[in-house]
């Protein structure tokens, strides 16, 4: 009898050590659960507002995001990087999705890769059809932009639908990818 109540004891502090790790406000397990949770339309624009637009460049031509946007009034932006499982799940989704709608509502996208090498291989093998912005340092050269600082995109694959510069939509995840879908039949229709 005394060893059952020991054990239960235990299990009762145990999970009450945990849900203080989950509470307490330093605990990265809560600040992980705050960031995902306050991935809202406001939190993303405030992130998007503080992009220096014109040092994101198209990986193939360099055209500025600035200049992208002054011509297009809405587009899509997706967020993903190529050793995402998700990201790589949904890419014939985003390809379909580009094909389709491109002449109407523009699809551009930002890879959190970090090795041009390991974006090449995965475009021979799973070719994508969306543009792809990179960063335009200050010293000239294009590198893929970090999920840290200013790209700090909690969940990828996410896409945000941008019109006039304000972030009208948010879907996020390959569940997010089949709410784009529908929202964007709505859209064309």
């Amino acid at each position: 009898m005394k060893i059952c109540h020991l054990i239960g004891y235990s299990l009762v502090a145990l999970v009450f050590f945990f849900l203080g790790l989950l509470v307490s406000p330093g605990s990265i397990p809560r600040r992980k659960i705050v960031k995902k949770l306050s991935y809202t339309k406001a939190a993303a624009q405030r992130m998007y507002d503080k992009w220096d637009k014109a040092s994101l460049v198209f990986l193939d031509g360099g055209q500025s995001l600035a200049e992208f946007e002054s011509q297009h009034d809405t587009f899509i932006l997706y967020f993903w990087a190529t050793w995402c499982p998700h990201c790589r799940n949904i890419q014939d989704k985003m390809n379909l999705i580009d094909e389709d709608l491109n002449s109407y509502l523009p699809l551009v996208s930002l890879s959190f890769d970090t090795k041009k090498e390991d974006f090449d291989l995965y475009s021979k093998e799973y070719p994508y059809t969306f543009p792809v912005l990179v960063e335009r340092k200050s010293y000239g050269e294009n590198s893929f932009c970090l999920r840290e600082g200013n790209f700090n995109i909690p969940s990828i694959p996410s896409a945000w639908v941008i019109k006039s510069g304000k972030i009208q939509k948010i879907f996020i995840g390959e569940k997010g990818t089949d709410k784009l879908l529908k929202w964007l039949e709505k859209y064309k229709n």
